[in-house]
């Protein structure tokens, strides 16, 4: 069975670096139509109250922190 990376169509998402690496790795590509943020709305709830809630409070300077 392959893996699968299901995303939107964000720059960091369709970026060749990325895609590149995911293609390189054998892994399905599968993407939300473009502008439908109701797709998985649920997710994208979740890490908007991540973003706002902790990562814009503390201000992290590494992806390590």
């Amino acid at each position: 069975m392959r893996a699968r990376f299901n995303s939107d169509q964000g720059a960091q998402f369709t970026s060749e670096a990325f895609t590149g690496v995911l293609k390189r790795e054998s892994v399905v590509i599968s993407m939300d139509g473009r502008g439908r943020a109701f797709d998985n709305i649920a997710v994208e709830r979740l890490w908007r109250n991540v973003k706002h809630e902790d990562v814009y409070l503390k201000g992290y300077a590494t992806m390590g922190e």
